[in-house]
């Protein structure tokens, strides 16, 4: 009994002293109002069928009409100045979603860089990301060959260190996560401010000029609720004080990566946040609501036209496929899964499960809420599939930021972008106008 005691207190006294703990950002204005304006992050408000599937849920419904009658969110600002009797019939809207991934997001990077090269980048009035998409919403926004040229190069890591501290496996359950996020964090402040906020921040400058908005969303770990921030906003608040701009950036995009269980903990200011593609792996923001609002408050028309749709497009960092869990032993028919009961190798591979869910049903979900208008899309699909029709590309097991996988999909990213048809696009519901 004596023995289980003492090792039951050493095994309290390694997880005291071994937990990483949370990444502390300060942002005071992040989630309350402060003395240059009102909170930074905003709710996403739900759709439709999401506000009528809550609607026995008293508070979600106090939420959602919370919304309704709150100031315009970036968003809804940025129409109303491009959406005026005079502008309105210029071009169609265009939107960019960015999905999480962590490295996939090197396909994504060569992908999107590739077409700017070329020339056929669209250039964008919204760019949204959650988690990888996040961070590389910033660069696109943009849109530059410096910028495009900046986010390939924080794709090509020279070692898994260079993003993230990372534990043994087992450590997880006594260190709050499998990697810690300080190699990240100084990777992003260093993007914004190559030289330190003292020296001013070129990237944060022009994302203050820019006529568009740029949101990085998130979750709320204490309600579940998603929201976001525009950089774009945060940069022109803080135009004067870049420490604040950068700190405040810098934050969104950790919360965003903040994967449970695999990234250590994002707290900004007093509240902490998980990765915001355990909820979406792409979000719209209800812009076709909003852009249909906007054409009413312009020319007092409430008559649905998909020609006033907006164009989005998807990129998936990553594929759409799960792949399938690896034998312990070469040649062993049986996986992981099928000879492990222990909870740490099922909680990983139920969360692979669940987010490749989330990546399918969020794509279609965007579907669901435009019926009509034009939806265009890439996926890693095919990286793993024998050259020269595939990428060829083998994702190693156990290392989050493997270099030469990172390489092999960047490669894959661009012959994608090469191909004649880069975009795929989802058929239109009942029929109608794509």
């Amino acid at each position: 009994m004596t023995k289980r005691v003492f090792a039951a207190l050493a095994l309290m006294m390694l997880a005291a002293c071994s937990t990483s703990g949370p990444i502390r950002i300060a942002c005071a204005e992040f989630d309350k109002a402060g003395a240059t304006g009102a909170a930074l992050r905003h709710r996403l408000p739900p759709s439709p069928l999401e506000a009528e599937i809550h609607g026995d849920d008293s508070a979600a419904m106090v939420a959602a009409a919370a919304e309704i009658t709150a100031p315009p969110t970036p968003l809804q600002s940025l129409l109303n100045r491009k959406l005026t009797p005079d502008r309105r019939d210029e071009r169609r809207l265009s939107v960019l979603l960015l999905s999480g991934g962590g490295q996939w997001g090197a396909f994504g990077a060569t992908y999107l860089k590739t077409l700017a090269d070329k020339g056929q980048l669209p250039d964008f009035d919204a760019v949204t990301g959650v988690s990888t998409g996040g961070l590389q919403s910033l660069f696109v926004a943009l849109g530059t060959p410096e910028a495009m040229a900046a986010m390939e190069r924080n794709y090509s890591p020279a070692r898994e260190s260079d993003v993230v501290d990372r534990h043994p496996q087992w450590q997880a359950a006594i260190r709050g996560s499998m990697a810690g996020l300080k190699p990240l964090r100084r990777k992003i402040e260093a993007a914004l401010c190559p030289d330190g906020a003292e020296a001013g921040c070129p990237l944060i400058a022009a994302l203050a000029d820019l006529d568009k908005v740029v949101l990085i969303g998130f979750v709320e770990a204490d309600s579940g609720d998603f929201f976001y921030v525009d950089a774009v906003e945060i940069a022109r608040r803080y135009r004067r004080d870049p420490r604040t701009a950068q700190q405040c950036l810098a934050g969104a995009a950790l919360a965003s990566a903040a994967m449970p269980v695999f990234f250590q903990q994002v707290r900004v200011g007093d509240k902490s946040y998980y990765d915001g593609g355990v909820r979406q792996s792409v979000f719209a923001a209800r812009i076709s609501a909003d852009v249909e609002r906007a054409f009413h408050r312009s020319t007092g028309d409430a008559k649905h036209d998909a020609a006033r749709e907006p164009a989005i497009y998807i990129v998936r960092n990553g594929p759409t496929t799960l792949a399938r869990a690896k034998s312990r032993v070469p040649g062993d028919p049986l996986t992981k899964p099928d000879v492990n009961s222990d909870a740490l190798t099922n909680a990983i591979r139920a969360e692979a499960i669940v987010v490749n869910q989330l990546e399918v049903g969020s794509i279609a979900a965007l579907r669901l809420e435009h019926p009509v208008g034009p939806i265009h899309f890439v996926t890693a699909d095919g990286h793993d599939a024998a050259a020269p029709e595939g990428g060829g590309c083998t994702k190693p097991e156990d290392i989050m930021f493997d270099p030469g996988f990172m390489g092999c999909l960047r490669a894959w990213g661009k012959r994608k972008a090469e191909r004649t048809e880069p975009w795929r696009t989802l058929s239109p519901i009942n029929g109608g106008p794509g």
